[in-house]
């Protein structure tokens, strides 16, 4: 394990940086003949370029943290779907590569996260900071979470509402879920730097999360504003291990 603790990599995407490969009609070189399978399945061109872009974020981060793939074709690395939807790292078709891999798409914008460490849970997501009516609070929020949120005012509550729902996300990805379990089944509470959100530089910030999923403080969540999105990424310990803030270091990838 490295000294600052277990190493989390993540990188963002954006479509500009490729200008090919990235639609249906492409050539999508960079494809496993799986993959390019999958992507003859995708009737949408919406869909079809938001799941090459997460492949491609996540083939560019693999290849940059793992040093024996660094020099291994795109086409032979893989990243193929758990029935829940968790991705799953194959090379040269064999069994799933080690580590845990997380991946999120908004518009042009893509993330990718993994961590090497056996055992561990990683997830990631991106959301664009924007109202949602009432409505959505009282479906997919926990009672306690609509009070946090109309105790925020003005444009803190906008950014409460985003940022708690991205770490939901988050954490159910961690989960290996998703959203095939209850939203409310993660309570969200303080996260900090969130008032002066807009006077700091892109940066991790912590978030209070619980869940009768797992056992208080063996999940551990942050966040981080960056050009209108939210980001979040939750790292889960294995074997309800307590996981102290200092026991995960999160780099960010050059891109």
């Amino acid at each position: 394990m490295s000294p600052c603790g277990h190493i989390v990599t993540w990188l963002t995407v954006e479509a500009g940086q490729f200008l090919s490969g990235l639609n249906a009609h492409g050539d999508a070189d960079f494809l496993s003949p799986e993959e390019r399978q999958k992507l003859s399945t995708l009737r949408f061109s919406n869909r079809s370029s938001s799941w090459l872009l997460g492949r491609r974020a996540a083939k560019t981060l693999l290849r940059r943290a793992c040093p024996d793939l660094t020099y291994l074709p795109e086409t032979a690395i893989t990243i193929a779907n758990e029935p829940s939807g968790a991705p799953v790292i194959q090379v040269d078709g064999r069994q799933s590569y080690p580590g845990c891999l997380s991946i999120t798409h908004r518009l042009n914008l893509a993330l990718a996260a993994y961590c090497p460490s056996p055992g561990w849970r990683v997830g990631i997501d991106l959301e664009q900071v924007e109202a949602r009516h009432e409505s959505f609070l009282h479906d997919f929020f926990t009672p306690g979470e609509v009070e946090t949120a109309r105790a925020c005012r003005g444009e803190l509550h906008t950014l409460w509402i985003t940022l708690a729902w991205s770490v939901k996300e988050s954490v159910l990805k961690a989960l290996g879920a998703g959203l095939r379990l209850d939203t409310r089944s993660v309570e969200v509470g303080l996260a900090d730097g969130l008032e002066n959100f807009d006077r700091r530089p892109a940066q991790w910030q912590a978030v209070m999360v619980r869940s009768p999923l797992f056992q208080d403080g063996c999940c551990r969540a942050w966040w981080q504003p960056r050009d209108g999105f939210i980001l979040t990424l939750a790292v889960l310990a294995p074997d309800a291990r307590p996981l102290p803030p200092d026991d995960v270091c999160l780099i960010e990838l050059p891109k």
